[in-house]
């Protein structure tokens, strides 16, 4: 897979995952399945250790589709942070089970907060008591409704940047002080 330099400026719609291990079940082959509704390219960025396998698995998903795939090695957490930071849209991608990724808000949706980003979510018990604070930023998927989750996808990709930008602004110090 082509490797992008960090210094390379992405596209307003590509989107970046990361883990120490990518694999299956992390809710990675559902949002494949939604993806393949979206009619323009995108390119999907994933970080972490990965077998030749799920790579293979990953590369076939996407084909004959306008999609790209760049997999990137593990990096350290502060390069992780400027990595990342240079995305526009973030992917927090759970599923439902076990009980443990269906309840809690991750550590990447966060992330992509803090660095206001725009993020694509799958609609677990814990992402969604994000909803009403972040109801620009987030875009909710069900790996359930393919049609629906693409359109939500879409729509997310339209939004301008400002608005996300100042739905942060809440958690400012000034304003909470």
């Amino acid at each position: 897979f082509p490797t992008r330099r960090s210094s390379d400026l992405f596209p307003s719609h590509d989107m970046v995952w990361f883990s120490q291990t990518i694999g299956p079940n992390r809710g990675i082959e559902a949002f494949l399945e939604i993806i393949k509704a979206i009619d323009f390219p995108v390119e999907l960025h994933f970080v972490g250790k990965i077998s030749a396998q799920y790579s293979l698995f990953l590369s076939d998903s996407l084909s004959g589709t306008p999609h790209q795939l760049y997999l990137h090695q593990p990096m350290s957490h502060a390069d992780l942070l400027d990595f990342v930071a240079q995305f526009p849209i973030g992917l927090a991608l759970e599923n439902h089970h076990p009980p443990s990724r269906n309840l809690t808000i991750s550590n990447k949706i966060l992330i992509y907060l803090q660095l206001n980003m725009r993020v694509i979510a799958t609609d677990t018990t814990g992402h969604l008591e994000l909803k009403s604070s972040f109801p620009k930023s987030i875009a909710f998927i069900s790996q359930s409704e393919i049609t629906q989750s693409s359109i939500t996808i879409k729509k997310l990709l339209t939004r301008e940047k400002s608005s996300i930008t100042n739905e942060m602004k809440q958690y400012d110090w000034s304003v909470q002080e």
